[in-house]
This record gives structure tokens, C-alpha cells and sequence, in this order.
């Protein structure tokens, strides 16, 4: 049985090149996808406790597609002993557009518009402006710094391209 077994072997040389090479490529496919889910995950999970990681409550809806939560809950909630603050916030998908109108695209994550909360009434850690000044009226933006160093114009205009915000997070 072992000499059949070799002859055959020995017979189809290339045969058993090209299996083996299936089941090595195969596994380090499989190895290299499972990798790259972890990292993925480990990344995103990353981002999001950065930026909840002074927090001990937040509020949401229970449905994350609906409208959000009234911005009367955070009164609310201030009138809860224990409670030290509560900063309504607004969030939602935006799209930045380059000088010449055409959407920039950042080759990233989706970009997430944020209301601008001053540092000395926010919850937890705030964001730091590292050139210019905070936003103070309509139309005006605040952009990560390498946003600029692209196309993207500072005398730009922003749009929006959905319905004003009627509810919010917390």
C-alpha cells in the first residue's frame, strides 16, 4: 500500500504541488482576514471611547436612525440629584465641498459634523482649536487641521444638505 501510495505521489508531482499550495494559500487568506477584522474593530473601538471616556451617562434613542432625543431632556436631567452636567449635543453625516464644489473626499471613515461646544461647558474632555477661533455664528465651521492642507478653501462656503437638527444626544 505504501508503494502505490508513493508511486502515485511521485506520478503526479505537480498535483500535489498545487494542493498544497491551495491549503497554504487558503489558511494564510483566512489567517490574514481575521487579522485585518481585529484591527478594524480594535481601531473603531478606539474612537469610540476616546470620545466617551469622561462620561458616565449618555442619552440616546432607541432608534439611532430616528430623530433623536428633545433637547428638553437635558434640563431634565440636570433637576436628577448627582447630576453635574448635561450638554445637549447634535450630530450627523456631512459632506465638506472642495473650492470648486466637487465633494472633498477624505479616503476615510464617513465624516460626522459635531455642534461646537465651548470647552468650559462641555463634559469630559473637548476638543482643541489649534488655529483661528471657535464658531460664532451661522455658516461657520470647524475643520481638523489637515482638512486644509488639501483643497478644501477657507473662504469655502458651507452648505447643508439636510433639514436642521430637531432633536439631540447627550
Amino acid at each position: 500500500m505504501l508503494r502505490v501510495s508513493l508511486r502515485n505521489i511521485a506520478a503526479h508531482k505537480v498535483r500535489l504541488l498545487l494542493s498544497v499550495l491551495a491549503v497554504v494559500l487558503g489558511t494564510a487568506f483566512v489567517t490574514g482576514s481575521l487579522v485585518f477584522t481585529s484591527t478594524l474593530k480594535n481601531t473603531f473601538d478606539g474612537l469610540l471611547e476616546q470620545g466617551t471616556a469622561d462620561l458616565s451617562v449618555q442619552i440616546e434613542p432607541a432608534d439611532p436612525r430616528g430623530a433623536g432625543v428633545p433637547f428638553g431632556v437635558a434640563e431634565e436631567v440636570l433637576e436628577v440629584p448627582g447630576v453635574a452636567a448635561a450638554v445637549p449635543g447634535v450630530s450627523g453625516t456631512v459632506v465638506v465641498f472642495n473650492a470648486d464644489g466637487t465633494p472633498y473626499q477624505s479616503g476615510g471613515a464617513p465624516s460626522e459634523g459635531i455642534a461646537w461646544i465651548e470647552p468650559e461647558r462641555a463634559v469630559g474632555s473637548s476638543n482643541e482649536l489649534v488655529d483661528g477661533r471657535a464658531p460664532a455664528a451661522d455658516g461657520e465651521v470647524v475643520l481638523p487641521a489637515g482638512v486644509l492642507e488639501g483643497r478644501v478653501s477657507r473662504s469655502a462656503t458651507p452648505r447643508r444638505s439636510t433639514p436642521p437638527p430637531t432633536a439631540c444626544w447627550m
